[in-house]
Parts: structure tokens; C-alpha cells; sequence
């Protein structure tokens, strides 16, 4: 039960216009976002922590990023869509437009958030997990693989959280909930989170592409993209060294991200240049040699494409 001495949720609202604030706002997860569209980015994070390890966080953003998290272990982290602007996916697995998805834990999650999507995300952890463990019998650490929630079940879940956005979203947030109203919703989320992971569960197979060839060879491909972003990769190379054909390729970036896998290593290059040159321990570095580092070497398109994809040029985005 929620705890008759803990005190009454604490709200928070804020609005970003540097995508890396938006990710720092969510505390109960260590994540990097990469920002897929162009132009000026703007986001928001209203966040409900209830003091026993249940956090309920609702984001919106402008642009469509791509949200790389690792899940700690002991938690349930639920990223429930509740607003869908442009498709949505999770680990190159399906789309979860009006759905959602439950991560498993220990692994790194992809999701990759259309823009003017309205994600909730339900954090449980300590007490809480404790608690979901003990009286409805629902351990999140017994996961080893993500659960695609059924949309079809999710109708009491959205509920609740979108009812919890309204109060939230409100100048009187502060004053919303008594002790009383706090336990209650504390106590139906834990229920309709657990009822409606163990329902989706049962119909997981409907979520999943299990052994689709295009999804394995995407994860590799990101993998391999990760690991070379300092070398000249191509997608030419990228197939080859995969062993498929460059359209599978480009239909498997395609479904996921809906951008090409030439376009995603150039925004991951590119992104990957803004967080170094905000990182104030590469004050002293020139622009030339931090691109470098992130495989852009053609210093003549380089300042036209970040101000292209970031509303700033380079020199601009120092930290």
C-alpha cells in the first residue's frame, strides 16, 4: 500500500530547447537522445514522483529523436504512447503507434519517437517494485525480452495516466492529490500496470517479428555503425559486410526510423558532434579535429549541415 508517512507527490514541468536537456530531465533513466529531424528542437517533460520508486513521466517533442536507454535492472520501465504523431518504434521491432511497450531489464532500449508524440513513461523501482512483486505477483527482472503491449488492453492504463496528465498539466498541480487520492492512484496504477503486462504477455507474439531477417540484420547494422562511426562506413559496405542486399537494408531502416541508413549515420555523426563540442573538456579541440573524430571530414558542407539539422552552427554550440 502507499505509505500512510510518505509525503504527496512532487510535480515538475519543464521545457527544453537542447534536446540533451531533454534527456537528462528524465531521471529514472541513463539515456542519450539523437535528434533525427531538422530545426530548432523543442521539448517538454512533466514529471510525478511519488516518493516510493513509482515515477510517472509524460514528454512531447517537436522533432522526431531517437531515445537510447539502458534499463537497470529491478525496475519496470513502461513507455506507453499516448498521443501518436508520427509512427513509433521500439528496438527496430514493430511499430507501437496507440500502444506501448514494457522494456526488459539489463538490456539497451531504441525508441525511436515520432514528432508530437506523447510518451508516458512509468517508472517503478524500490518500494514500489517491491510492492508489485509481492501482491500482484509481477517481477520485472523475470523478463527476457520486451513485452509489445496489446492495445487492446491498454484502455484502462491510458486512462488512468491521462487523467494523471490533466492534473498535472494544471497550475493547481501541487494541491491535486490529498493522501487519500495519492494512495489510491499509486495503488491502481501498480494494478492496471501488472494486469495489463500479464495480459499483453499472452498475445505477445501478435507484437513481435521473431526471426524477421530484415530486423537482424538492422540490429547489426546499428551495431556495426556504432562501432565504425570514426571510419568512412557506407552503405554500400554495410550490406556487404552483412550479407544482404542494400534495399533490404534500406527497407528495414525505413520501417524503423522512417529515414534511410545513409541519412541515420549522417544525424548519428552529426549528433554525435554536438555532445562532444558541448562536453567542456574538449574546450581547447578545434571544430575540425572533434568532426574528424565522428567521421565528417568534408569541413566545407560540415557547418551547413549542422545548422541544417540544429538551427546553430558548430561554433555556436559550444558548451
Amino acid at each position: 500500500m502507499y505509505p500512510e508517512c510518505a509525503k504527496l507527490p512532487t510535480f515538475l514541468r519543464t521545457v527544453h530547447e537542447d534536446v540533451d536537456a531533454q534527456a537528462r530531465s528524465l531521471f529514472t533513466l541513463d539515456q542519450n537522445y539523437m535528434q533525427v529531424d531538422p530545426g530548432p528542437f523543442c521539448g517538454t517533460m512533466a514529471t510525478c514522483d511519488f516518493g516510493t520508486g513509482l515515477v510517472v513521466s509524460f514528454e512531447q517533442v517537436n522533432k522526431r529523436v531517437l531515445q537510447v536507454a539502458a534499463v537497470p535492472f529491478g525496475t519496470a520501465q513502461v513507455a506507453l504512447i499516448l498521443e501518436a504523431g508520427e509512427p513509433t518504434t521500439h528496438n527496430q521491432v514493430g511499430r507501437i503507434r496507440n500502444a506501448g511497450v514494457v522494456m526488459a531489464p539489463g538490456a539497451e532500449a531504441r525508441l525511436s519517437a515520432g514528432a508530437n508524440t506523447r510518451v508516458c513513461l512509468i517508472s517503478i523501482a524500490g518500494e514500489a517494485a517491491d510492492h508489485l512483486r509481492s501482491r500482484y505477483n509481477f517481477d520485472p527482472d523475470s523478463l527476457r525480452a520486451d513485452i509489445f503491449l496489446d492495445p487492446a488492453e491498454t484502455t484502462a492504463l491510458r486512462g488512468l495516466v491521462t487523467e494523471a496528465y490533466q492534473r498535472f498539466s494544471s497550475p493547481q498541480a501541487d494541491r491535486s492529490f490529498d493522501q487519500a487520492s495519492a494512495a489510491a492512484f499509486h495503488e491502481a496504477v501498480l494494478s492496471v500496470t501488472a494486469w495489463t503486462c500479464a495480459s499483453s504477455a499472452r498475445t505477445q507474439n501478435q507484437h513481435r517479428v521473431a526471426g524477421d531477417c530484415r530486423t537482424t540484420a538492422l540490429t547489426a547494422a546499428i551495431r556495426l555503425i556504432d562501432h565504425n562511426l570514426h571510419n568512412p562506413v557506407t552503405v554500400e559496405w554495410l550490406a556487404r559486410t552483412l550479407g544482404v542486399s542494400r534495399r533490404s537494408l534500406e527497407q528495414a531502416f525505413g520501417e524503423a526510423f522512417d529515414t534511410s541508413p545513409g541519412r541515420y549515420i549522417k544525424v548519428l555523426r552529426l549528433n554525435s558532434l554536438r555532445q562532444m563540442l558541448r562536453d567542456p573538456s574538449n574546450a581547447e579541440v578545434s571544430i575540425g579535429d572533434l568532426a574528424a573524430r565522428c567521421g565528417l571530414w568534408h569541413q566545407g558542407r560540415l557547418a551547413s549541415e549542422f545548422r541544417e539539422l540544429f538551427g546553430v552552427l558548430p561554433s555556436e554550440a559550444r558548451g
